[in-house]
């Protein structure tokens, strides 16, 4: 019990010392203990050389596939878009069974589409990011042709 004791009074004391020695003051245009820092020169054709050869294929190749993932977002959009619209022009229409089937399976592909869209990290090279444009303007393409059939048949 006396060596806790003793313990706990040497660490109060030194956290009294700690908190109440003086602190350093740090004055403008006085030089403080502050190391030299040596820089080294190096040749300016060297270092420019070797950054421009090994990021221009990695940045063209960014650049080309955020060119891409940004048709793709503006396609997906679209298509979002047409899914409202149809979705407001089928509003209490009636519809054959089997027609109403192709078009609910055709509406279902497309929300699986948007489901979980894939983010550009995704997708390893711009080829896949057009399959996938062209898969959503496919279906977008589709439910065009639906939303015409629609408005033909709620005209006779």
């Amino acid at each position: 019990m006396k060596y806790i004791l003793g313990i706990v009074m040497i660490l109060v004391v030194g956290t009294v010392i700690f908190i109440t020695r003086p602190e350093k003051t740090f004055e403008t245009g006085k030089p403080g203990i502050t190391p030299e820092v040596t820089q080294q020169q190096i040749p300016e054709d060297t270092v420019t050389s070797e950054n421009i050869s090994q990021e221009s294929p990695v940045d063209g190749r960014r650049a080309a596939m955020q060119m891409e993932y940004d048709k793709l977002t503006k396609a997906r959009k679209n298509l979002e878009k047409r899914l409202s619209r149809l979705k407001a022009v089928l509003w209490d229409v009636e519809l054959p069974k089997e027609q109403g089937e192709k078009i609910t399976e055709q509406m279902k592909n497309a929300y699986a589409l948007l489901k979980n869209p894939k983010m550009l990290g995704a997708f390893s090279g711009v080829s896949e990011i057009s399959d996938e444009l062209s898969r959503v303007e496919f279906v977008y393409n589709n439910l065009e042709g639906v939303e015409e059939s629609v408005h033909a048949m709620n005209k006779q």
